[in-house]
């Protein structure tokens, strides 16, 4: 179990930082991450086929609006993972939290997600990510096709509960896909 502390804010044109070791708490104690601040393609935090991963603390937002799909926090097939007590801002059409692709047993609670752009939602489970638990998020969305929680790509056996969410015209909690 390792455990990185951030001692400043950090800001990167691309993805910030990239986990690739199982076991790892990511801490940011209060401080920023600003990522993709160029536009390109990046996330503030992403994690692939790993088990374990922690983020908490963290205040996250999104640099530049020029590019869709710069998730905040991004967990790729992620087996019990934690996303816990961040502040996530994005701008462009993107996610505050995706969780993707097979990845089960996650748990995302007390974070506040505020998106906009058209298709900005605040979390995202999709491709089959099943037996998660997101609760006790405060969501807002202003994006005219964005969500406050969308599941979606058959991503059942999911628990959504007391999450607070405000949008403008997109949909509180969407379910696609084959999703139940």
């Amino acid at each position: 179990n390792t455990i990185y502390t951030l001692q400043n804010d950090v800001t990167s044109t691309g993805t910030c930082f990239t986990i690739t070791a199982d076991d790892v708490i990511l801490d940011c104690q209060g401080y920023t991450i600003n990522y993709s601040s160029a536009g390109t393609l990046g996330y503030g935090v992403y994690s692939n086929g790993k088990h374990y991963i922690t983020v908490r603390n963290c205040n996250i937002k999104e640099g530049s609006a020029t590019t869709s799909n710069k998730h905040a926090i991004y967990f790729n097939n992620i087996y019990e993972g934690i996303i816990n007590n961040n502040t996530i801002t994005t701008s462009g059409g993107s996610s505050g939290i995706e969780i993707d692709y097979y990845s089960v047993y996650n748990t995302v609670s007390n974070n506040i997600i505020t998106t906009s752009g058209s298709y900005g939602t605040g979390i995202v489970l999709t491709t089959v990510s099943y037996s998660n638990t997101v609760s006790n998020n405060i969501i807002t969305t202003s994006g005219s096709s964005g969500s406050g929680i969308d599941l979606g790509s058959e991503s059942n056996s999911n628990i959504v509960s007391n999450n607070i969410i405000t949008t403008s015209t997109g949909k509180g909690i969407y379910l696609s896909g084959g999703s139940t």
